[in-house]
């Protein structure tokens, strides 16, 4: 509804492809590049050749590890913005925007006229949640078996299905608060079959798996999208093999190599990052682990694995659990999560 309301979702439900095929952007199926001459671009070394293939492709895919048929129309335009220039980050990490909110917010509740409690009102926890356990008038916060205190509302400002948090709920039918059953997280609605079988109502057919009347609701596909699967690696006293990359060693090198939809089948990476060139410190963003050979040819045999780390995918994946990769849009088809 809300992007229909803006007129965009005619946007978000096709493919970035599909997209700039409305636009007129040449394709390119083949790629003829002036390996002559090459430009600066964005901080990043452009060699001209097809501006969809290689330099959109590479935008799209460093930002949301997606290339332009994978990707929607309209998230696709937000990964085009850092051509603007006009971009900011937030020194130190993103992290700071949450100290900040609690600084403010503190300051504010002491300086108010609120009736101070004998606990400090604002709090912040170190600690990963691990549960929420919801009561009659109340819901429980635990990491791991170490209770955090209950309280009125809780917000969840992260991807559901990244979290990691079991939400739970006491049954009203049961005496005992200790019988948990999994909490409908979207509310709850009346069987269906009640209208027409009022006089089924005794029957064990109408009544959910705890001998309620009601059922959960599911939940909306913002919830229960997948997201794709990122790894970062980390490696130290690397030498990167310019040749392969089609470089020179007597030029300068860039600090970032991004990679367009060939490259990535290619190469398996979507970004490379030397963070310190004197120690060779590269880091790099990839699909798939990559292998110790796949390594060799990128860093050179000397180089040591420093960190290596899985971010989302499903959770029957190593590393899946963690959170920190992009939705799976589907090239459009996975629109209503957005």
């Amino acid at each position: 509804d809300i992007w229909d309301a803006v007129g965009l979702r005619s946007v978000a439900g096709i493919s970035f492809h599909d997209f700039l095929d409305g636009l007129g952007l040449k394709r390119c199926e083949e790629l003829e590049l002036d390996k002559s001459a090459h430009g600066s671009y964005g901080g990043f070394w452009w060699i001209p050749g097809c501006l969809r293939s290689e330099l959109v492709t590479a935008m799209t895919i460093n930002t949301y590890n997606q290339d332009l048929n994978q990707m929607n129309g309209l998230v696709g335009l937000v990964a085009y913005v850092p051509s603007g220039g006009e971009l900011f980050s937030v020194e130190g990490g993103n992290y700071k925007l949450m100290e900040s909110a609690i600084r403010q917010a503190t300051k504010i509740y002491d300086t108010s006229a609120c009736p101070k409690l004998p606990v400090q009102r604002i709090q912040q926890h170190q600690k990963r949640i691990t549960t929420v356990v919801s009561g009659e008038n109340s819901m429980e916060i635990f990491s791991a078996d170490e209770s955090l205190g209950n309280f009125d509302i809780v917000i969840l400002a992260a991807p559901l299905q990244q979290s990691r948090i079991q939400f739970l709920m006491e049954s009203p039918m049961s005496m005992d608060p200790s019988v948990l059953h999994p909490m409908a997280l979207n509310g709850i609605h009346e069987n269906p079959d009640l209208e027409d079988n009022h006089e089924r109502i005794s029957s064990q057919l109408l009544n959910n798996e705890h001998g309620q009347l009601a059922f959960a609701s599911p939940l909306p596909p913002s919830a229960t999208t997948p997201y794709t699967s990122v790894v970062t690696t980390v490696v130290s006293n690397a030498t990167l093999n310019v040749t392969h990359f089609g470089l020179s060693e007597k030029e300068q090198w860039p600090r970032s190599i991004l990679v367009s939809e060939r490259g990535k089948l290619t190469e398996g990476i979507t970004t490379l990052t030397i963070l310190d060139f004197e120690k060779g410190l590269m880091k790099t963003f990839s699909s798939e682990v990559l292998t110790t050979e796949k390594r060799n040819i990128l860093f050179g045999s000397h180089h040591a694995l420093e960190y290596v780390q899985v971010w989302g995918g499903g959770e029957k994946e190593e590393g899946g659990k963690y959170g920190g990769a992009t939705p799976n849009f589907d090239g459009g088809r996975n629109s209503e999560s957005l």
